[in-house]
């Protein structure tokens, strides 16, 4: 039997989640607003980005939260 057809909205949410993920890890970050993964940290612990979150082993950082310092930094932003 086939799960997709069976629970099509199952598949749905996770293409959506991997389209649209919630968090990012702090390299990925880094790479995105083009600082270094300390920069990262340090932004974090000021309170400029989002709380550091530890999953599992791995630190990850809001996606949302990046994207929202990198859009106060351009006044036309790409997308990141």
């Amino acid at each position: 039997m086939n799960y997709a057809k069976v629970h099509p909205k199952t598949e749905k949410s996770k293409r959506e989640a991997v389209n649209n993920p919630l968090l990012m890890s702090l390299p990925k970050a880094a790479q995105k607003l083009e600082v270094s993964t300390r920069t990262v940290r340090r932004l974090s612990q000021r309170g400029i980005l989002p709380q550091i979150v530890k999953v599992g082993n791995c630190a990850r950082i809001s996606w949302q939260g990046v994207q929202d310092y990198y859009n106060s930094l351009y006044p036309n932003p790409k997308e990141c």
